[in-house]
């Protein structure tokens, strides 16, 4: 059994460095059979959030929104280089680094719910966006009960939310339920989402850590054939739509929306108000979310 901090100090962003260590990680889980189960816990106050940053290179490569059709080729491109560490590593060492972001975490969450490993998700505080999408990645999510957030509020400033966290909710919790809270963008609190079934258990805060390692160890013991077995029906068997060709149209979607010049102001102004001027904290991250200004209107992807 493995246990995983998130260490990227001062934040603790999720940030392209991390994304690759993530990715080698999970190659090397892949292999290793000495490990049965993996726990995933935050830092501070928050679960990991993307970098903003990283996205923002990657879009304004793009000097206007990406059509659908092109987005779909892109992903598909990208999704082939991230295959090969080599050219992966070379295209790291150019400007065009941002771009492999998304089909690299696609490719690494994928990974995650194919392999024959039980991932468990700490969840130790505000999860939102790129923090609340790993946690939907794994296959077991433990909550610290409390009054932070806990969503996908991505449409407040015209961007689906990608990384699976759309498809995913979309199968948690059924289409209508899931569709609605998406396009609100709507955060809940802990509590409200192991009430939707998106959380699986609700801990003292105290607790978390040592609970999340406890029933790691307890789902280790399954063994590797009928883990990697169950993951399979889960998320690939009849009736499941975490497919490739799914993942591939949802990024597709992610990356025509994030190139919307609106979009890009959107998520300008969100970083802006993120990191100035107090250092970010967890509940500088949900009131940036809130009160982000220059959102796009309704219109801004017809």
């Amino acid at each position: 059994m493995l246990v995983v901090h998130f260490d990227n100090p001062p934040h603790h962003f999720l940030d392209e460095p991390m994304s690759v260590e993530l990715d080698r990680l999970t190659r090397r889980l892949a292999r290793d059979t000495s490990v049965g189960a993996v726990v995933f816990a935050g830092q501070g106050s928050a679960y990991p959030h993307l970098h903003v940053p990283d996205v923002l290179d990657a879009v304004r490569l793009a000097p206007r929104r990406v059509p659908y059709p092109v987005a779909l080729a892109i992903l598909r491109v990208g999704s082939v280089l991230t295959r090969s560490r080599l050219v992966d590593r070379v295209v790291r060492a150019t400007p065009l680094r941002g771009v492999l972001l998304a089909p690299r975490l696609y490719a690494t969450f994928r990974r995650m719910n194919r392999t024959d490993k039980v991932f468990v998700a700490a969840i130790n505080g505000t999860a939102v966006a790129m923090g609340w999408v790993f946690a939907l990645a794994c296959d077991v999510r433990v909550a610290a009960d409390g009054t932070y957030a806990i969503g996908l509020p991505e449409s407040t400033v015209g961007v689906l939310a990608g990384a699976g966290g759309a498809r995913r909710t979309l199968d948690a919790i059924g289409t209508s339920r899931a569709l609605e809270l998406l396009l609100e963008g709507r955060m809940l609190t802990p509590r409200q989402a192991a009430d939707l079934g998106l959380v699986h258990h609700l801990v003292p805060r105290d607790d978390l850590e040592a609970r999340a390692v406890s029933i790691a160890q307890r789902l280790a013991t399954r063994g590797p054939r009928v883990i990697r077995e169950l993951k399979r029906v889960a998320y690939q068997g009849p009736g499941a739509h975490r497919t490739t060709a799914a993942f591939r149209a949802e990024g597709a979607a992610l990356l025509t929306t994030m190139t919307d010049r609106r979009a890009v102001r959107a998520i300008t102004a969100f970083h802006r108000r993120l990191t100035a001027p107090a250092p970010t904290t967890a509940h500088a991250l949900e009131t940036a979310w809130l009160n982000t200004p220059d959102g796009p209107d309704s219109r801004s992807d017809r």
